[in-house]
């Protein structure tokens, strides 16, 4: 480990103001048990200690570092769904920042999140990790605004998250430091991770803040530096990296397409060179930058610009609706776009790549300056994204319809109704192409159960309904294993019985995942503020007057919330609309949610987590419900547990 950032945390620590004396809650939280709030500083709040400048320089004062990033290895940080509640991947490099390199990442309005592998970084020294110190500072153009967002780590599929701030420009940028919750000691697979979730200089003047992280200094219980492997990779990808709200695709080329260029300007690249990568049925995935006038994600779109000869009437054509500069099913994520062959086929008719090759140019268009920095193109899967994932540790391998396995009773703890189970493995058939994988349960006859030795897969083609496959992947959802084996089979297996693998050719299962369907992430996300907890069939929330100029025709509504049944199994929350009823308004108290299930019709559940669309509300609450509500009213929250909403954003579907 390089010693070039030597000692000034002894100057540094005479400065030290807490993060808390600047305004901020110091809170942390957990997907599984949230902690208290207003902890103090001293027993594990993150805090804040000013970084003093070189005079005339305006460089950090070097100091101790497991990770200074002076190597430029780019390859060390990724994203990791529910590290952070809340947060999505982001744009992150490493780049110059006062003298030294660091983290740059980006705000973009959607709560971005960078995080590291603390196995792949730290190795067997993992378990040794006390506290965690860094640099975190901004930029923001000429004029200074307040940024803070959360630090926290994954340990064991559960997150444990504080906060950090930078509010002074007299102290920019300042040392946070982290503190392991008691009791939770890291290991491999675990993550450490820095999210911004508040950007005043975006809201007021839709210019993102440049957020620089640095000198990462990794302690054991007695403060001593733990070295750390500055060129590790990150790997922690797979099942945590897919975007929910992308199709994932197999087989993915890049074009080599780069371009950019201003409002309703084209640019590209020949046809010729892309267009025996092109084909029915593939899906583009365009990685690209576009901003509106408030810095919102505008749309980018095809061009082609093709030659009129006596063999084609073609010349210059979009490939996007003219009204509202859009193509249909397009799916949209921030700085991401995918368009399905089929629908560029509408604009430009059936096997466009091939008339479209001899002189034209795929080229690219927006209604402000835009930049694309790739084009990939491959086939879609059926797999979807997964967010809190654990890892089953289960590896097996066999040959052709021989089966082998673990334990149910080291796995059934992590199986549950409603969960996907994600299977990375390898078995081809004779001509070398992808052949399905399957599950087994093999168990014992006794006097309680007449359950033996059955597959979880249809007999016939050996394939489970609804599976999703691609890129050597499986995924089953437990509801269509409960076809085969019946509810709560996950118990019902677990004395003396074995999860096994089977296949028509020799296999391979490098691993197996469980987790939930992640919701879609938002773009443009307004935090309200929320924050209330109750006893089942409680309620508490915040006035509708604090929060209704937030909400609008078209949004929706990101719950962060914690409710589990008497078994531990998540139990659904909803809204309540607590108004007055006065001469101009027949409200009083109503419900949003349908019964007996009581669940909102229109939302999108996972772990933790719920997605509700306006429209749902309105169902219920009658169009422009939130201006109406406003005065005197309170948005509840409700369940039929003991239950905690964390927090409430709001945002637009991408």
């Amino acid at each position: 480990m390089k010693a070039k950032k030597i000692a000034a945390l002894l100057v540094a620590a005479a400065m030290t103001i807490t993060m808390i004396g600047c305004g901020n809650d110091a809170n942390t939280t957990s997907t599984t048990e949230p902690a208290a709030t207003e902890t103090p500083a001293d027993s594990g709040n993150t805090t804040a200690t000013d970084v003093p400048e070189v005079e005339g320089q305006g460089d950090l004062i070097p100091v101790d570092a497991s990770l200074d990033f002076e190597n430029g290895n780019d390859q060390i940080m990724g994203f990791v769904n529910k590290l952070i509640p809340g947060t999505n991947e982001g744009t992150y490099s490493i780049a110059d920042f006062k003298g030294t390199k660091a983290v740059k990442m980006e705000s973009n309005g959607n709560n971005p999140c960078v995080a590291f592998d603390l196995g792949a970084i730290l190795g067997d020294k993992i378990a040794d990790v006390a506290s965690i110190d860094l640099f975190i500072g901004t930029e923001t153009g000429s004029d200074f605004y307040a940024a803070s967002g959360s630090l926290g780590v994954m340990a064991a599929g559960n997150s444990y998250n504080e906060k950090w701030s930078v509010y002074l420009d007299t102290v920019n940028p300042k040392i946070a430091n982290y503190k392991i919750p008691d009791g939770v000691t890291l290991q491999a697979g675990d993550s450490f991770g820095v999210a911004i979730t508040t950007d005043n200089c975006l809201d007021k003047t839709g210019v993102p803040t440049i957020v620089y992280i640095d000198n990462l200094a990794f302690r054991d219980a007695s403060g001593n530096l733990i070295e750390a492997d500055a060129d590790a990779v990150f790997a922690l990808g797979g099942v945590q990296g897919d975007d929910p709200n992308l199709t994932i695709l197999s087989g993915v080329q890049d074009l080599g397409f780069s371009a950019k260029g201003d409002g309703w300007a084209q640019a590209g690249k020949a046809w010729a060179d892309i267009a025996d990568k092109i084909q029915p049925g593939c899906v583009f995935e365009i990685e690209y930058s576009c901003k509106d006038e408030a810095g919102k994600d505008s749309p980018v779109w095809f061009v082609y610009n093709g030659l009129v000869t006596p063999d084609t009437e073609w010349g210059w054509v979009r490939g996007v609706n003219e009204e509202d500069h859009l193509v249909p099913n397009a799916q949209y994520s921030t700085g991401k776009v995918q368009f399905s062959y089929d629908d560029l086929a509408a604009f430009w008719g059936e096997g466009f790549e091939t008339a479209f090759a001899d002189g034209a140019e795929l080229q690219c268009e927006a209604q402000y300056a835009w930049e694309v920095y790739s084009i990939k193109v491959g086939m879609p899967t059926t797999l979807v994204a997964l967010t809190n994932v654990q890892d089953l540790g289960f590896s097996a391998k066999g040959d052709a319809w021989s089966q082998a396995g673990k334990a149910w009773a080291d796995i059934a703890s992590k199986i549950y109704p409603g969960c996907v189970i994600d299977v990375e493995y390898s078995c081809v058939d004779e001509s070398g192409n992808d052949s399905p994988i399957w599950f087994v349960y093999n168990g014992l006859v006794t006097p309680d159960t007449e359950w033996g030795w059955v597959r979880g897969v249809n007999e016939e083609d050996h394939l489970v309904p609804n599976a999703g496959m691609g890129n050597g992947r499986v995924q089953f959802h437990y509801e269509d294993l409960v076809a085969f084996w019946g509810e709560g089979f996950e118990s019902a297996f677990a004395e003396g019985a074995e999860l096994q693998g089977e296949a028509q050719y020799p296999w391979e299962i490098y691993s197996i995942k469980v987790g939930d369907v992640a919701p879609k992430n938002l773009a443009n996300v307004v935090d309200l503020g929320f924050s209330a907890k109750g006893d089942g069939w409680s309620q508490a929330g915040k006035a509708w007057a604090d929060i209704a100029d937030k909400i609008y025709p078209g949004c929706v509504l990101d719950i962060e919330y914690n409710c589990v049944d008497e078994s531990g199994n998540d139990s659904p929350i909803w809204f309540v609309y607590n108004g007055l009823v006065t001469p101009d308004t027949e409200w009083g108290w109503v419900r949003c949610a349908a019964e007996p299930e009581w669940t909102i019709e229109g939302a999108t559940l996972s772990k933790g987590r719920m997605l509700v669309p306006y429209e749902s509300l309105a169902a219920v609450w009658g169009d422009g419900f939130e201006s109406a509500f406003a005065d005197g009213a309170e948005l509840q929250g409700e369940a039929q547990y003991a239950w905690e909403i964390y927090s409430i954003k709001v945002g637009t579907m991408n």
